[in-house]
């Protein structure tokens, strides 16, 4: 990982740490853990959960920074697109790491709208991935892994290039939906149906290639 990504992981990691560490201390053995999709706790358990939630899980991605090239098979390795992985690694930190800050927040708080405001950090982190999709370059962990798009390099990229304009699509109008204050319910059918499009889109390319014997 470059200097300037590694930077910015640590510096979300110390934050992120020393937050959860402040807060801990002053919160109540039984915490809430969970939210349902209007925002409305539907969970509690013991306070040490807040650890998980945000330290341990960042710890978890920069570990997979160093284990996925490793694992990598021959003619599928990360380290071909290794600035981009390392740009998309630490998007994910700082996403969660803003995550973990809201849900201190409403752990500490109680009377924060956290349903609005993962919704608008997930749409956001949509919008960061999508824009460098474009890059990711064939392999069995990262980006969009379909049947399809593994078997042909053609078809790899072209759903590459189709899934970036997608997600930061998706992260646009989901951004102006929680704005808008729609209903929770419509936010979660936009995240689940728009990434649908570039897995369908690369089982089309690929037969019309195949029959087009371009394959």
């Amino acid at each position: 990982m470059n200097r300037r990504h590694l930077i910015t992981c640590v510096i979300a990691l110390v934050v992120t740490l020393a937050l959860t560490a402040y807060v801990y201390a002053q919160l109540p053995e039984v915490v809430p853990i969970h939210w349902n999709l209007k925002g409305e706790i539907d969970a509690y358990g013991p306070r040490w959960h807040v650890w998980l939630s945000g330290p341990l899980l960042i710890v978890a991605i920069l570990g997979l920074r160093g284990l996925l090239p490793w694992l990598s098979p021959k003619g599928f390795s990360i380290e071909a697109f290794a600035a981009t992985f390392d740009h998309l690694i630490t998007i994910l930190v700082i996403v969660f790491a803003s995550i973990q800050v809201t849900v201190l927040a409403a752990v500490w708080h109680g009377d924060l709208d956290i349903g609005r405001m993962l919704m608008g950090i997930t749409f956001m982190s949509l919008i960061l991935i999508g824009n460098p999709m474009g890059k990711v370059r064939r392999n069995f962990f990262v980006g969009i892994r379909t049947p399809w798009t593994l078997a042909s390099e053609k078809v790899w990229y072209a759903t590459h290039r189709l899934g970036g304009k997608v997600l930061v699509g998706t992260g646009l109008a989901g951004l102006l939906a929680v704005l808008a204050d729609v209903g929770q319910a419509l936010l979660l059918a936009l995240l689940v149906i728009m990434p649908l499009w570039p897995v369908i889109y690369s089982l089309l390319l690929y037969k019309r290639l195949e029959r087009a014997g371009e394959l």
